[in-house]
C-alpha cells in the first residue's frame, strides 16, 4: 500500500485489520501510527487503545487484540518495534493471530528498526502475513522534491 493510499483510509476512516509501517523514515512511521490511533479510537482512549514494545509476548498481544472494545467500534492495539525474529512457538502464536484477526480491533505494528530484508525468512513471513489481512506501508527515504511537497501539505493541514 502506497502512503496516499493510507491517507486515504484515514481521511475516510476505513481501517485495515493490520497493519505494518516501517521503512527508512522514523518520523512518518511514528506520525501515521498516531494517525491511526486517533482516527481508529472514537471514545474510551484508556480501555480502547493499548500500546505495547518488542519486550511484549506474541500471548499479551493477542489477549489484548482478542478482547472486546469498550462503548466503541474498536479498538486500536499497536505494537512499536515488534521482532519477528523470535523463537519457533512466538512465530507460530502470531501467525494464528494474523491468520483471522477480529474486525473489532485495528492492530498496528510500528517498527524503526532497520529490517535486513535479505537474510531474515521470518520478516518475509511476517509481510506476507500482514498483507494477507490487512496493509503494510513502506516510508523510504524521500527525495528533495518529495520532501519539500510532503512538508507543504503537512503545513496546510
Amino acid at each position: 500500500m502506497e502512503e496516499a493510499a493510507l491517507k486515504k483510509q484515514l481521511r475516510e476512516k476505513v481501517f485495515s485489520r493490520v497493519y505494518f509501517l516501517f521503512g527508512d523514515e522514523p518520523w512518518l512511521v511514528r506520525h501515521y501510527t498516531a494517525q491511526i490511533a486517533k482516527k481508529a479510537v472514537d471514545a474510551f482512549e484508556e480501555f480502547n487503545l493499548q500500546r505495547f514494545d518488542d519486550e511484549a509476548s506474541v500471548d499479551q498481544i493477542a489477549e489484548a487484540v482478542e478482547a472486546l472494545p469498550m462503548m466503541s467500534e474498536r479498538k486500536c492495539v499497536i505494537v512499536h518495534n515488534y521482532n519477528a525474529e523470535t523463537n519457533a512457538s512466538q512465530t507460530a502464536k502470531m501467525a494464528e493471530l494474523l491468520a483471522d484477526p477480529p474486525e473489532s480491533c485495528v492492530l498496528v505494528f510500528s517498527c524503526t528498526r532497520e529490517i535486513n530484508w535479505k537474510k531474515s525468512t521470518k520478516w518475509r513471513a511476517f509481510q506476507k502475513a500482514v498483507a494477507a489481512v490487512g496493509s503494510v506501508v513502506e516510508f523510504p527515504v524521500r527525495d528533495a522534491a518529495a520532501l519539500n511537497k510532503f512538508l507543504v501539505s503537512f503545513a496546510q493541514e
